[in-house]
């Protein structure tokens, strides 16, 4: 990528605050405590004795954005614009860059650097140590104060990112999703996890590989997506995914030769899942409260749906998307179970309606008796204004929207075909698709099954009754789409009735 070179004074301070919450002692949150921090908390000990052996060592410091403007002036006008550079001794370099991301993390600055500053002021102040020509810092930090703060600055990284999309909606082709990029450095930190057999992973920028799309201009050249991600919020998203309970960073640090100002590449120490939880995300979706009112089953397949949901980065920057999943799966829930255990709540009733309506097809009982079901019911339970029925979608209606955001797709299984989710079948996976194509935005939607394909009964339970499916919505699993699954099955008859 043209002008994406990575250096070590492009490192964000945000990445020098981990290293610092790093230290603190966690069991004093709300007291003032000292933090020892220099060169030696950023490198691994091999590092520094570069530095001890050529401390006289003079670099060339290019600044990255003068770059990137030459470059791109260059490109512009065809004429060869250089950016200024200039010669610094690797002590003094080193002095002033933790100086400076010290003086902003005291200071306090949005992640854009203009707006409301202070509102993300971390430290409460430092004090230099110039006693050796490598300056040895005292940063005194409140850590609920730092904590509050630093998730603060991260929520202004996620507003901004969701305007960029919106923003690259206008452009052509499309823009690698931040939520595909962190999916693809789970799932290789996973990978290693799972060679080494190690609960931690340590990755570095260079350890997992990143999704760069291009597009057509008008003269029909090939240019990259101005969105794709480059290697400045490369270093970032691992912090990101750690605000969101997805991960915990246990340390990290440059592995680059000290004197390799030019190349940066960060290490990460994680581990997944996020069992520290430092930042007091919410990676619980079920409270207690609700929990109550669950069976020990019913809590089990709603943990492990959003497992899966949440692994695939669909809630990450999306509270209300969180929110309302959360809201419309416990219900789900409720009913389905409902509908195995009692007769005279769905299955009797749809039985007495396929007797009266002989020669209903499957449209008209979805339409005319599944529908207004689950519509009256989701409006006696929420505020009616939150389900929108038959709204218009994609070029299709979808059958019902919750809070706007989530789709919901109703279909019957009304033949004598077994269509089962474990056989996959034909119109199942039609149904699915279905589904997905109205979830292309928030890429979550429920498929909801009435099952009366055998009114002779069988034997079921209700793990069987759920189902995650996951739908590729084009070239290289780009917004991938998952589909919950759940049907009311009314294939039984009560005990007392079997033979």
């Amino acid at each position: 990528m043209i002008g994406d070179t990575f250096r070590v004074h492009d490192l964000n301070e945000i990445i020098i605050a981990r290293k610092i919450i790093n230290k603190c002692d966690i069991s004093i949150r709300a007291e003032l405590q000292s933090i020892q921090f220099d060169l030696s908390d950023l490198y691994e000990s091999h590092g520094l004795e570069l530095i001890e052996q050529q401390i006289n060592i003079v670099v060339t410091k290019r600044d990255s954005l003068n770059e990137i403007l030459n470059m791109t002036l260059s490109k512009l006008t065809n004429e060869k614009f250089t950016a200024s550079s200039y010669e610094v001794e690797l002590i003094d370099y080193y002095n002033d860059l933790i100086y400076r991301r010290l003086e902003r993390l005291k200071d306090g600055r949005g992640y854009s650097g203009i707006g409301d500053f202070g509102k993300t002021k971390m430290i409460e102040s430092f004090k230099i140590d110039k006693t050796g020509k490598l300056y040895k810092f005292k940063v005194d930090v409140i850590l609920n104060n730092m904590l509050k703060a630093y998730k603060e600055y991260t929520n202004e990284i996620y507003e901004i990112n969701n305007k960029l999309i919106e923003y690259g909606k206008n452009i052509q082709g499309d823009a690698p999703s931040f939520e595909k990029q962190a999916e693809r450095f789970i799932m290789q930190a996973k990978k290693q996890m799972s060679l080494l057999g190690q609960r931690c992973a340590k990755i570095s920028m260079d350890g997992w590989s990143r999704r760069m799309t291009t597009f057509l201009d008008e003269e029909n050249d090939i240019l990259l997506h101005p969105l794709s991600m480059n290697n400045f919020n490369k270093s970032m998203l691992p912090i990101l995914l750690e605000v969101n309970g997805l991960l915990d960073i246990n340390d990290l640090c440059l592995i680059n030769r000290v004197d390799s100002i030019e190349s940066a590449n960060v290490q990460y120490n994680i581990s997944i899942p996020c069992i520290k939880n430092i930042f007091d995300a919410e990676n619980e979706f079920i409270d207690v409260n609700t929990r109550r009112s669950l069976s020990e089953s019913q809590i089990v397949i709603l943990e492990r749906i959003y497992e899966e949901l949440s692994n695939a980065l669909i809630f990450i920057g999306k509270p209300n998307l969180k929110k309302s999943f959360v809201e419309l799966i416990i219900w789900l829930m409720k009913k389905v179970t409902l509908c195995l255990e009692e007769e005279t709540f769905l299955r009797n009733r749809a039985f007495e309606y396929i007797n009266n309506e002989k020669e209903t097809t499957y449209s008209q009982m979805e339409d005319l008796f599944f529908l207004p079901f689950i519509y009256e019911r989701l409006c006696d339970s929420f505020n009616s204004e939150r389900i929108q029925k038959k709204p218009e979608k994609s070029k299709g209606e979808i059958d019902l929207l919750f809070d706007n955001i989530i789709p919901l797709e109703l279909k019957v299984w009304k033949d004598k075909e077994k269509k089962t989710i474990a056989e996959e079948s034909a119109k199942y996976r039609k149904n699915i698709s279905q589904t997905a194509c109205y979830a292309n935005i928030n890429r979550l939607g429920f498929l909801v099954i009435l099952d009366v394909s055998n009114k002779n009964g069988e034997t079921t339970n209700l793990e069987k009754c759920w189902h995650v499916e996951m739908i590729n919505a084009g070239d290289d699993e780009l917004y991938n789409t998952k589909v919950v699954s759940c049907i009311f099955n009314c294939n039984y008859i009560s005990p007392s009735q079997m033979r």
